[in-house]
C-alpha cells in the first residue's frame, strides 16, 4: 500500500512537471539567449604557459657535506616545515600571487605594445559592453584598472600549477592578446628567479652572520678552556693527588669538546661562505613559453549548460511548491 502511494506521488510529480513543458521551454530558451549574449560580450582570453623545474635544490642543500651529514640534512629537510623553506615549490610558487610581485610586473615593459603592463591594462584591455555602461553610470570609466585594481587584475591573470614530487612548476599568464601573454610569461619567469635569488641571498647572509658569531663564540670558549687547563696543569704538574689528576683529565676532556665545537662551527661557517660564493641558480626550462591553441574563456556552451541545469531545477521547484500551496489552500 505504501509503495503504491509513493509510486503515485512520484508519478504525480512527473506528471505535474510534464504538464508545464511550455513554461520549461520559455524559461530555458530565455536563459540560453541571455547567458549566450552575456558570454559573447566577454572578450576572449588566451593563455601562455612555461614549464620549469628547479634541479639545483638538493645540491644546494647538500653542499659541503659528507655522505652521512648529507643524509641527516635531507632527513631533517623532509620533517621540517616545508612552507618556511625557500627551496620548496609551494613557497616560491606563492610568490607569484604576492602584491609586491604584481607591483613589479605592472612596471614590466611590453615591446609588442610599447608600454608597461600596467599602462596596457588601463588603456587597451577591452571590457564587456555592460561593464562599460556601468562604468559610465558610476563615473569609473577611467579608473577601472588603476592602483589596487590593476594589481588585483595582474594577480588574477598569473596562475601556476605544482607537481611537488617532481619539483615542476607550470606558470600560466592569461590575456586578451596571445602575443602579450607569451611575452609576459617569460617576464614572470625572470622576475620569479630574481625574486627567489634575492630571498635566498637574504637568508644566506643571515646564516653567514649567525655562523660567524657561533664560530667566534666557540673559538673564545676553546681559548678560555685551553688557558684554564694550561694554568692548572702548570701549577699542579708535580702533584700526585688523585683529585688533581682527575681535574686535569676533566680539563683535557673539556678542551677536546670545545675544540670539536669550534671545528663544527667553522665547518658550518665555511659551508655558508660556499653558499654565498655559489652562482645563483636558475630554473631549468622543460617547455618554453607556448600559447595554448584556443581561447580558454569565455566558454558559452559550458555557461549555457550550467545555467540551463540551474534554471531547470529552480523551475521544477517553483512548479511543485505552487502545486503544494494550492492543494493546501483547497
Amino acid at each position: 500500500m505504501t509503495t503504491d502511494h509513493s509510486s503515485s506521488d512520484h508519478w504525480s510529480v512527473w506528471q505535474e512537471c510534464r504538464t508545464h513543458w511550455r513554461l520549461y521551454l520559455v524559461v530555458l530558451l530565455v536563459t540560453a539567449i541571455i547567458v549566450g549574449l552575456v558570454s559573447h560580450s566577454f572578450p576572449k582570453e588566451y593563455a601562455a604557459q612555461v614549464t620549469l623545474i628547479d634541479e639545483t635544490a638538493e645540491s644546494d642543500i647538500l653542499i659541503g657535506l659528507n655522505n652521512i651529514a648529507a643524509a641527516q640534512k635531507l632527513s631533517a629537510q623532509a620533517t621540517a616545515d616545508p612552507y618556511k623553506s625557500p627551496y620548496n615549490p609551494e613557497v616560491y610558487a606563492q610568490l607569484l600571487k604576492q602584491t609586491v610581485f604584481a607591483e613589479e610586473m605592472s612596471k614590466v615593459y611590453i615591446p609588442y605594445k610599447e608600454m608597461t603592463y600596467g599602462e596596457y591594462l588601463i588603456s587597451q584591455v577591452q571590457k564587456p559592453w555592460w561593464k562599460k555602461m556601468w562604468d559610465g553610470i558610476t563615473g569609473d570609466s577611467h579608473t577601472g584598472y588603476e592602483n589596487q585594481q590593476v594589481i588585483s587584475t595582474i594577480q588574477s591573470l598569473i596562475n601556476y600549477q605544482l607537481k611537488n614530487r617532481s619539483r615542476i612548476i607550470v606558470i600560466e599568464v592569461r590575456d586578451q592578446d596571445p602575443i602579450v601573454a607569451a611575452q609576459l610569461v617569460d617576464s614572470v619567469r625572470e622576475h620569479l628567479v630574481s625574486r627567489l635569488n634575492w630571498i635566498r641571498g637574504e637568508k644566506l647572509r643571515r646564516e653567514v652572520s649567525m655562523a660567524e658569531a657561533r664560530a667566534a663564540t666557540a673559538l673564545q670558549r676553546y681559548e678560555d678552556v685551553s688557558k684554564t687547563a694550561a694554568e692548572f696543569e702548570e701549577s699542579h704538574q708535580n702533584s700526585i693527588n688523585k683529585h688533581d689528576q682527575a681535574l686535569i683529565d676533566q680539563y683535557d676532556e673539556d678542551k677536546d669538546h670545545a675544540n670539536l665545537s669550534y671545528r663544527s662551527a667553522m665547518l658550518q661557517y665555511s659551508r655558508s661562505i660556499a653558499f654565498m660564493k655559489k652562482e645563483p641558480s636558475d630554473f631549468t626550462v622543460i617547455e618554453s613559453a607556448r600559447i595554448l591553441p584556443s581561447a580558454i574563456s569565455p566558454n558559452p556552451f559550458v555557461n549555457i549548460l550550467v545555467a540551463v541545469i540551474v534554471m531547470t531545477v529552480i523551475t521544477s521547484w517553483y512548479i511543485l511548491l505552487r502545486r503544494k500551496y494550492r492543494r493546501k489552500k483547497t
